[in-house]
């Protein structure tokens, strides 16, 4: 078996926000590991995410980066998640959010133990955030939803898994990944807006001891526009 990624799913966009969101992800029978990410604006406190849970079943908390004035994303895992058939993905949050988003991906042969997860929030152009423990073959995972919306364009500088733009005429949410070569990882976007908030978290995703990086079958999907 070797590591690598085996599927992804991204939820209907929340455009005007809501306590909860959850759509369906399906893990294949050998996937022993399943990450769930969001992004949420609301222009005041309470952004949080509160819990996540897979089929019902618990998930765990990797990082929550809030970005003080309106973005926040956050990260959980399911280890050895349910497989084999398509399952409900939710998030709670804290309270009425503003516009949400969210997406899962799910590996095959990924070690119990994961990175720590690193964020950053700020509002300057080109977000970026240093995954310090990567290693050679990590799968790295970075999430951002930012104010942005159509004040500029927000472009993944890795791979990106997906992508939504101009959410209500308001925000931007991307997710993406990068196959690490070694430490400190730089997670990025391409965006030229100094005005707005933005908010990453990340983590690199380790393979099982032994395991192989195998070439994910999925393509990238973006959307613009999104009212």
């Amino acid at each position: 078996m070797a590591f690598g990624i085996d599927a992804t799913s991204d939820a209907t966009v929340l455009p005007t926000g809501g306590t909860s969101i959850s759509w369906s992800h399906t893990c294949a029978a050998n996937a022993n590991k399943l990450v769930l990410v969001c992004g949420n604006g609301l222009s005041v406190a309470n952004r949080s995410v509160t819990s996540a849970t897979y089929n019902g079943d618990a998930c765990t908390e990797i990082k929550q980066q809030d970005g003080s004035s309106w973005a926040h994303v956050a990260v959980f895992k399911r280890d050895s998640p349910d497989t084999g058939s398509s399952f409900t993905a939710t998030f709670n949050f804290a309270a009425d959010q503003s516009q949400i988003a969210a997406s899962g991906i799910s590996f095959i042969d990924a070690a119990t133990t994961d990175g720590a997860g690193f964020g950053a929030a700020a509002s300057t152009a080109n977000p970026s955030v240093t995954v310090t423990d990567s290693a050679n073959t990590d799968i790295v995972l970075g999430v951002l939803f930012s104010d942005t919306g159509p004040d500029a364009t927000t472009n993944a500088d890795g791979t990106e898994i997906f992508e939504h733009e101009d959410i209500n005429s308001d925000s931007d949410y991307s997710f993406q990944r990068y196959t690490a070569t070694g430490a400190n990882q730089v997670v990025s976007w391409t965006c030229s807006d100094t005005a707005n908030p933005w908010a990453i978290a990340a983590v690199a995703i380790k393979g099982a001891a032994g395991g192989a990086v195998v070439a994910p079958l999925f393509y990238p999907r973006k959307v613009f526009f999104e009212v």
